[in-house]
């Protein structure tokens, strides 16, 4: 499996940016929020451009930059309720979680955003699920205004 993050260069992010690839996938959460694989697959995808454009971070924050009627990261944390005993969502949204607190400024809306509670409670859902429990600690603890030590490997770079 090639990682997503490896196939862009800046001039697909270009592209990427104006065909308004994270509007898109934001929206397909909104129309299909009770879709499990809709949602985990948005999310992985988001995370791929997270991981390597601070904008398209931020578009995941604004609704205004990303063109539609509203945020995606509200969207995913009520994804999360929906779908919070599938551990395959919820490993998803973790990693997209984990690379939007790689960005300070994304990190402290996202806290505005009462998402600490959110990650608590994933964290006392799944604390047997190494592959949860990773980005989820090392998410929480951004957010909690530490540091992470060692990033966590992401499910979109594992070889399955």
């Amino acid at each position: 499996m090639i990682h997503l993050s490896l196939l862009f260069s800046e001039d697909n992010m270009d592209v990427a940016s104006s065909l308004n690839c994270v509007g898109l996938l934001v929206e397909a959460i909104q129309n299909h929020q009770k879709e499990p694989k809709v949602v985990k697959n948005a999310c992985m995808a988001l995370a791929s451009l997270v991981e390597i454009d601070e904008e398209s971070a931020f578009k995941v924050l604004n609704s205004e930059m990303c063109g539609t009627s509203r945020a995606g990261v509200p969207l995913v944390m009520e994804a999360y309720q929906i779908h919070k005993d599938n551990a395959e969502v919820v490993e998803s949204i973790c990693g997209l979680f984990l690379e939007l607190v790689e960005y300070d400024d994304i990190c402290s809306e996202i806290t505005a955003l009462k998402a600490i509670p959110l990650f608590k409670e994933i964290k006392q859902r799944f604390r047997k699920n190494e592959d949860i429990m990773a980005p989820c600690v090392a998410t929480l603890t951004k957010l909690e205004g530490g540091k992470v030590s060692q990033r966590p490997t992401s499910a979109r770079n594992k070889r399955k």
